[in-house]
């Protein structure tokens, strides 16, 4: 497996991280990804988590250190999971090793981890069965975000967790939380609380906590694309959507804007490093392309989840008025077919049919044309007439058409040649001419043919 190092500096822990590709593959052959099974996705939505995490007062989150590699590989597995290792004194010396750890970058690990951590929180589901639900559904692979209306039951719960984890050999670690109380609690108690001032992050978004106690989209890689854009290109459009990271669908109204913005500058004809200037476009298309581009990234930056939703999730709602705009309609397209696509019994509907294997045939089976147009003919028998007290032995000629296989039959007294050039006469009467005659070549066909060909002279 090619693996590389991310380097990441503003990390407490794991600034540097070996990341294995497992999706790489030669030309005309299939991956270590290709050939594995994921596992169906025993993983809480996102949204959920989000949703329920900013629904209590103190919100908590934390991680699990080196979660992937608390996970030993069977020995016999383990042979599949080979990289080349360089000496590091910079010579050209490598060794191959085997991967003993659950690697992160296979497509069957998140499931592994998780599915390892469920088991293991079997075993305490009696001894304390409310902590063990909180992390089965606020454990995101690694990732814990969770709260409780009082700094008493966060850090109760909070420790609960710790200990449980421990049993697995797994340190929950780089606590964060809204409340200074509790990290304050934590730290006197031994618990691994971060020390950073940065933003938390969660689950792609930046949970500002000392501020305003907010979440908000991650925009660090877009304020660096957008300080360096000098003029309006499809190239810069382009940029900027790949730079924003929505994993929860907070934004999608604004990212469908951006999408449908380069749409329409697709249709204008821009070449990718032309500069749009504000002169040469017509009204309609300057209204289209500045002020989408300024409203929507101005939306982005602008674009908060403040406090805790805990009113909202207790008001009675006597009505409900549904509204939606273009952007929502056209965010729900590729969700419907998402959804399909997943659909077992759609599958099993749109699984193209299996190719009929047709033998090699020559050209006048398969050409179109009327019955008895290419034929061939041969004998069968003998069967045997009676004729009064007497029984006679007889032939039958068969006549089959080579494109729709229907069969003529003529019965024949002999199988000399006048006999046949009489049986071939009363089929012609009955089906008109033929265009071509196949025989196994037979004398009595021999002498037929010859004979056709002196009449033929004559003529």
């Amino acid at each position: 497996m090619p693996h590389q190092a991310v380097i990441r500096p503003e990390k407490e822990t794991s600034r540097v991280r070996i990341v294995f590709d497992a999706s790489s593959k030669g030309k005309n052959s299939k991956s270590l990804n290709d050939l594995l099974f994921s596992g169906p996705n025993i993983i809480p939505e996102l949204l959920y988590i989000i949703l329920k995490f900013r629904k209590y007062e103190i919100a908590f989150c934390g991680d699990i250190e080196k979660a992937f590699l608390n996970i030993s590989i069977a020995q016999e597995d383990s042979k599949y999971l080979k990289f080349l290792w360089f000496d590091l004194k910079g010579s050209e010396d490598f060794k191959v090793m085997n991967m003993q750890r659950l690697p992160f970058g296979v497509t069957s690990s998140p499931f592994i981890l998780t599915a390892t951590i469920k088991n293991h929180l079997k075993k305490h589901i009696n001894v304390n069965p409310e902590c063990v639900n909180m992390l089965n559904s606020s454990l995101y692979v690694d990732d814990l975000f969770y709260g409780t209306d009082t700094v008493k039951n966060t850090y109760r719960i909070t420790s609960d967790a710790v200990d449980i984890l421990k049993h697995a050999s797994m340190n929950l670690c780089k606590f964060n939380s809204n409340s200074q109380e509790l990290k304050d609690l934590g730290l006197s108690n031994n618990i691994a609380v971060s020390s950073s001032l940065e933003p938390a992050k969660i689950l792609g978004l930046n949970w500002n906590i000392t501020d305003e106690d907010s979440i908000r989209i991650e925009t660090s890689a877009l304020e660096q694309c957008i300080k360096h854009i000098k003029d309006i290109k499809k190239r810069s459009v382009l940029q900027l959507v790949a730079k924003i990271y929505d994993p929860t669908g907070f934004i999608s109204p604004f990212i469908m804007n951006f999408k449908i913005l380069l749409q329409k500058i697709w249709v204008k004809g821009f070449d990718w490093e032309l500069k749009m200037e504000f002169e040469t476009l017509s009204g309609s298309t300057q209204k289209t392309i500045f002020t989408s581009f300024g409203v929507n990234v101005g939306a982005i930056f602008a674009a908060r989840l403040y406090k805790y939703l805990s009113e909202l999730f207790r008001e009675v709602c006597s009505e409900i008025h549904v509204w939606s705009d273009t952007s929502i309609v056209l965010y729900w397209i590729p969700q419907l077919i998402r959804k399909i696509n997943r659909c077992l019994a759609c599958k099993k509907y749109s699984v193209k049919s299996a190719d009929q294997l047709s033998g090699q045939l020559p050209r006048d089976r398969i050409s179109e044309s009327p019955p008895f147009t290419v034929i061939g003919v041969d004998f069968t028998g003998p069967v045997y007439v009676k004729l009064g007290n007497d029984t006679e032995k007889s032939y039958i000629a068969l006549y089959t058409c080579a494109v729709t296989r229907a069969v003529h039959i003529e019965l024949m007294t002999g199988l000399s040649t006048r006999k046949f050039i009489l049986a071939l006469r009363r089929f012609l009467s009955r089906r008109s001419n033929c265009k071509t005659i196949y025989s196994d070549n037979a004398s009595t066909f021999k002498c037929a043919n010859k004979k056709k060909y002196s009449i033929s002279s004559i003529l």
